[in-house]
């Protein structure tokens, strides 16, 4: 375990001098109460932590109604103990650097609540009980994505809201639009250089929460579909697979891991960040131990309170990264995005730091075999609790869209979180279940674990919800009437890179995607668009500080010639709107709910996007809820990941595949790679009455024409529940 480079504090010429008034908080994560326990008595000020349901780290034990009132009075009690002489005659007033005083500072401690998923139309009232039960509970903070939570903000005004690193602001344009929205804080993306950190940190006004330690995605905050993409498991609503993390082979047959990041450790940098203005210090792990997590806590108390020598630090650090196994980096901070990935998952540890504690309890188990009519029977127990669900003998007309008995098992183990006993007879791993048959099984495994459990289901219940908020939440009793093209129509518009050399069809509206890199550029692109009539201009799903500037020249520019401006971000969203911009919401504001479309057409976007990673039972409710226009993508390859990271050369440039059949084909754009796969998702062929839509879109990037469907298509989640 080392660090990939020896990281010194950074001498800039123009930083501002340490502000000693200034320091930022600890930020600590809390997968249960015992781990926020164990953080409280390290020295953390603040923590972050999620219920049951509506966080992004489904996989930790996460906090019941009544375990999050418990969180919340455990850090308020101790904000208003009083130091043991607090006394004490006037003469005897501890000395400014003595420990007593230090403690007294780190006695308040915050609880900060993340809601940050995507939500779904049927989640709505579950996240408006969950923000009244934040507020209730005397919670300090709100960690949110979903633009429906922007329009509930305004009936909770004792919540503070901050917008997670879900949302992607990586730029201080993303950080003045949380400004402009109300929020109180922002998360910033984890890929940003300092002097971008600096950057954003410089706006007054509103808050900013760095990661300091722990796990690194591979993609650009807040924009992975590629767990999604493989089997309905979301990142964007805390059901992460990690895929990014497994072996893939390139076309070469070269297998590693050209995803998996290394961690990160920002120990060498908190004096910068303390003067650049960051307002919290964040430790990602709420996956982690209780161990962890102090030890995580205290090493940044000993940095921020100056109590160890710098090599005393990197050694704790050190044992830090030992939990995974994976080498520490500040590659991002440093501007240096080579050298980040290519390293394995956990390795054997000499830490003390344990992965946390597996209740001792009866083993869950599933047994699969066949009758003599060969049928398949799934056999579930828990002790003396057992249940038999059996799957008829089935015809599969396409093996293609069927699913092996093993993918069902693997399935049905990823529903849990504790350990499963299998048994799979070695003739039945590879027997053919047509998907459906699939599902049901899984839901029969489900309706198992619940009758095992009588533990409360982590719902808010017997929440009183603001009168004002409650007509929101209601259906809406006139759907938009442009929404009026029913799924299966012919598709009306067309997405394309700007100077793609595809003839452009008469009869379709272009969005053409752009990105530029420099003013010159956005001249140059700003032209060419104005030369396709009716066009659309689409600006990034991501952008860096230096891109601020010429992506608003382009804006300007189209604005003066009557273009719409599609709108992928936050960030994006500010410059249009500073420049009084025809706004549409892209791909990177899309959206599961009515209530989040309706917002980001109060703000100014007259067309929004359904997001392509929606089942087809959320589709419909989302179309017979939304009273504002709605865009549906019907075809294409969608950008599965958005990376600042650098591959491994033998990746860079070259098609990899995964063992479930995956391959992903690399695009550079400036300093972005976007990962798309090689097969299409396709809906066109698809006939559905209830899901009507204003604009039907073909998405053709990486296509000389438009294809020819495939008679078995792909459907990304259409036919599977999204997670």
């Amino acid at each position: 375990m080392h660090y990939v480079s020896q990281a010194v504090r950074p001498d800039y010429p123009d930083s501002p001098p340490m502000n000693q008034s200034h320091t930022p908080e600890i930020l600590a994560p809390a997968g249960s109460l015992d781990i926020l326990k164990a953080g409280l008595e390290a020295g953390a000020d603040a923590f972050y932590l999620g219920l049951k349901h509506l966080n992004a780290r489904n996989g930790a034990k996460n906090f019941q109604p009544d375990e999050l009132r418990e969180a919340v009075q455990l850090a308020h009690l101790r904000s208003v103990q009083e130091p043991p002489n607090a006394h004490q005659p006037q003469s005897c007033t501890p000395h400014p650097d003595s420990a007593l005083l230090q403690s007294t500072r780190r006695n308040h401690a915050k609880i900060y609540l993340t809601l940050n998923t995507a939500l779904s139309q049927r989640e709505l009232g579950l996240a408006a009980r969950s923000l009244a039960l934040a507020q209730e509970c005397g919670v300090d903070g709100v960690l949110i994505s979903d633009p429906a939570l922007l329009a509930m903000k305004e009936y909770f005004p004792r919540l503070e809201f901050h917008f997670s690193t879900q949302a992607g602001v990586s730029s201080s344009a993303g950080v003045i639009a949380a400004k402009r929205l109300g929020l109180k804080r922002v998360v910033l993306a984890r890929e940003l250089s300092f002097d971008e950190i600096r950057a954003a940190a410089a706006i007054d006004g509103i808050e900013t929460e760095v990661f300091v330690q722990g796990a690194l995605c591979f993609c650009s905050s807040g924009r992975c579909l590629l767990s999604s993409w493989g089997g309905g498991r979301s990142g964007n609503r805390g059901a992460c697979t990690s895929p990014c993390r497994v072996p893939w082979t390139n076309a070469d047959g070269v297998e590693a891991r050209p995803m998996s990041m290394r961690d990160l450790s920002l120990t060498d940098w908190v004096e910068s960040l303390a003067d650049a203005g960051v307002d919290s210090l964040k430790i990602e792990g709420r996956l982690k131990s209780a161990s962890w997590v102090s030890k995580a806590v205290a090493l940044y108390r000993q940095v921020l309170d100056h109590t160890a020598p710098p090599e005393e630090i990197r050694q704790n650090a050190l044992t830090l990264g030992d939990y995974t196994g994976r080498d520490l980096t500040d590659g991002y901070l440093r501007g240096d995005r080579n050298g980040l990935t290519a390293v394995s998952g956990r390795i054997a540890s000499s830490c003390s730091c344990q992965i946390a504690d597996v209740p001792k309890e009866e083993t869950l188990s599933i047994a699969v075999s066949e009758d003599d009519k060969h049928g398949t029977l799934w056999l579930f127990s828990q002790g003396e609790r057992a249940t038999t669900y059996r799957i008829p003998p089935q015809r599969i007309a396409n093996p293609r869209r069927a699913s092996t008995v093993a993918e069902a098992l693997e399935a049905m183990k990823a529903t849990v979180k504790s350990p499963v006993s299998c048994t799979l007879p070695q003739k039945l791993a590879t027997k053919l279940l047509p998907r459906s048959a699939v599902n049901n099984a899984v839901e029969a495994f489900g309706a198992f674990l619940r009758s095992l459990s009588k533990e409360d289901d982590g719902m808010p219940r017997g929440l009183e919800l603001p009168a004002e908020l409650k007509p929101l939440l209601a259906a809406t009793p006139s759907p938009c009437p442009s929404n009026s093209r029913p799924l299966g129509s012919a598709p009306t518009r067309i997405r394309l890179p700007w100077d793609s050399t595809i003839p452009l069809p008469n009869h379709l509206t272009c969005i053409l995607e752009c990105n530029p890199q420099s003013l010159e550029e956005a001249e140059r692109i700003a032209d060419a668009i104005t030369r396709v009539p009716r066009a659309i201009a689409s600006i990034p799903q991501v952008i860096y500080e230096y891109q601020s500037a010429p992506i608003k020249r382009l804006v300007e520019k189209l604005v003066q010639a009557g273009r719409t401006i599609e709108v992928n971000s936050w960030d994006t969203w500010l410059i249009a709107y500073e420049c009084h911009a025809t706004m549409e919401a892209g791909p990177g504001l899309a959206v599961l709910n009515a209530l989040a479309a309706r917002k980001l057409y109060q703000l100014g976007c007259r067309l929004v996007s359904v997001s392509q990673e929606i089942d087809k039972n959320q589709l419909q409710d989302l179309c017979a809820a939304a009273d504002v226009p709605l865009s549906i993508t019907v075809f294409g390859r969608p950008a599965l990941m958005t990376t600042r990271a650098k591959l491994p050369t033998l990746f860079a440039n070259s098609s990899f595949a995964d063992t479930r059949g995956i391959t992903l084909q690399p695009e550079h754009v400036g300093d972005l790679t976007i990962l798309r796969p090689t097969r299409p998702f396709d809906w066109r062929n698809l006939r559905n009455p209830a899901v009507k839509a204003t604009e039907l879109v073909l998405d053709l990037n990486g296509y000389a024409s438009i294809p020819a469907p495939e008679k078995q298509p792909f459907l990304f989640n259409y036919d599977r529940r999204l997670r």
